[in-house]
């Protein structure tokens, strides 16, 4: 975790484990809440997310399970950002998990859509349309002429920044797959949940949700859409 908007990372911390989403393990087993342990880190910041030698040694000996969900999910992200929050982020957390001893499963969550270019997508890895190599060093060394052509490349395959970057990180996470026990996730559109904490709970206001929430508050009422498309929901 890091901090965040001038807040210190034990605040954020402990505001994270009062979140609604705890409250049935708090009352059924108050003690187990205790057994997180946060640590400082920025996922964008290279070598190993930022995180102190200390903490490094700490992680080599606890961590089994890694499940990366961090990304920025916003259509509109600048490519630089999309590629900084998205694909850097994943590399430098997966270059952090080759230094545990007890891996067991590295599980990177990307999306349903990140091969809008295939009408049908199998679970598979397909072939990208551009080296994921090629990008983040385009990020790296601030090459923002060619990130705006890289953009207007990618634009014309995909709807969006985000779509292209997951694209780019599922190559990247599928190259490390040699050498690391890889897992790779693909929800749909995240919708509120069904039963847990409570039906209907919700953290984000991202996707369909603006409209929804819009909606069910009377704040919305006409939606023009095309009745034909059925959305993947989860």
């Amino acid at each position: 975790m890091r901090g965040k908007n001038g807040a210190k990372l034990e605040k954020r911390f402990e505001s994270f484990k009062n979140l609604i989403v705890f409250e049935k393990l708090r009352k059924s087993n108050s003690r187990m809440i205790d057994k997180l342990t946060v640590i400082e880190s920025d996922l964008m910041v290279s070598p190993f997310a930022g995180i102190s030698d200390e903490n490094i040694k700490l992680l080599s000996r606890e961590v089994n399970f890694v499940f990366h969900c961090a990304a920025s999910v916003k259509f509109d992200e600048p490519l630089k950002n999309a590629i900084r929050i998205n694909t850097i982020s994943t590399r430098n957390m997966l270059e952090l998990a080759e230094k545990f001893d007890n891996l067991e499963a590295f599980v990177h969550v990307s999306t349903a859509f990140s091969n809008t270019n295939q009408k049908i997508i199998y679970e598979r890895i397909y072939e990208p349309i551009y080296n994921y190599k090629t990008a983040i060093a385009l990020v790296e060394m601030e090459r923002d002429d060619e990130l705006k052509e890289l953009n207007e490349f990618a634009m014309r395959t995909f709807p969006n920044t985000y779509v292209f970057s997951k694209n780019l990180t599922e190559q990247l996470v599928a190259d490390r797959a040699k050498s690391l026990p890889i897992a790779i996730v693909r929800p749909s559109v995240v919708c509120p949940s069904y039963e847990e904490p409570y039906p209907g709970w919700v953290d984000s206001m991202n996707g369909p949700m603006g409209v929804l929430i819009g909606a069910s508050s009377g704040f919305l009422r006409t939606v023009h859409g095309d009745g034909d498309i059925v959305p993947d929901l989860i």
